[in-house]
Order: structure tokens, then sequence, then C-alpha cells
């Protein structure tokens, strides 16, 4: 249980940090929220005690982080080169294996979106 709320929590410190733009980056968040919500569905699945208001409450959470980055659209206008770099950072996290995003694992396109937002 204490791997899912990370988890959950590592989608919300992303979205914080993910100005972008554009339908593509739409379909961007929209494959890692989905790859998101798998993960944690499958987690949940294999604890056995975890109460049915958890699962809601983790769902909650990852659903309000999608609409807080979708509601960012305007902040990422600052430079196609941030959105093209917000675009591989959430591409490269959705083909992540959910072990691997359970454990925080950070592509190398993250830590150049990183950097890149630290320049601004």
């Amino acid at each position: 249980m204490k791997r899912i709320i990370i988890a959950s929590l590592s989608l919300l410190v992303v979205t914080f940090q993910a100005p972008v733009f554009a339908d593509e980056y739409k379909e961007s968040v929209d494959k890692l929220c989905k790859k998101m919500q798998v993960c944690m569905r499958e987690q949940i699945e294999q604890e056995e005690d975890f109460p049915p208001e958890m699962k809601a409450m983790v769902d909650s959470m990852i659903n309000n982080a999608c609409t807080t980055v979708y509601e960012m659209e305007e902040i990422t206008r600052i430079s196609k080169k941030i959105e093209e770099s917000a675009i591989a950072c959430f591409d490269s996290m959705s083909k992540q294996s959910c072990a691997q995003i359970e454990d925080g694992f950070e592509t190398p396109t993250c830590k150049q979106f990183e950097k890149l937002l630290d320049e601004y």
C-alpha cells in the first residue's frame, strides 16, 4: 500500500513540474495517466487487505493529477523546446514497467526535461 501511495505522489510531483501544451501533449498525458491507473489497479489487486475507500482515494489522486496537468496548458507556452521535452518525458514514462514507475525510476528524457525547466 505504501508503494501505491508513493507512486501516486510521484505522478503528482511530475505534474507540477510539467507545463506543456498541444494535442500531442494531451495524448501523451492520456497515455501516462492510463499507465498509472493500470499500475495502481494491479498493485491494489495484489493487496489482500486494501480497503475500497483507499482504492477510491488513489483513483481520485490520479485523476486530479491528470486534470492538473491539462490545466497547466497556458504555462507551457514558454517554449517549443519545453513542450517537446515534456512530451518525450511523458512518453518515456508511459513505456516503463509498473515496477519501474513504482520504484520512482526517472528516464533520461525526464531528467532533460527537469533540466530545461530549471533554466527558465
